[in-house]
């Protein structure tokens, strides 16, 4: 209710929030079954790198390319 009443408040169409949140709340509301645990082959390394203008691509590129290998 908190959402939908700020969203009014900016000029969003009653009709419009109310879809959008219906489709959320029916698309998380499925059945959905967690993975039992996590192996060892799924877990998710994160990396966080300064932005150093064209050899941040080419950072990103090589970190991807040995994380394909790994």
């Amino acid at each position: 209710m908190k959402l939908t009443n700020i969203l009014q408040k900016n000029l969003f169409s009653v009709h419009l929030v109310e879809n959008i949140i219906n489709r959320y709340l029916t698309f998380t509301r499925q059945d959905y079954n967690p993975p039992a645990s996590v192996s060892e082959t799924t877990r998710a390394f994160y990396f966080k790198l300064p932005y150093i203008g064209p050899f941040s691509i080419i950072t990103q590129n090589m970190v991807r390319h040995f994380a394909k290998h790994y």
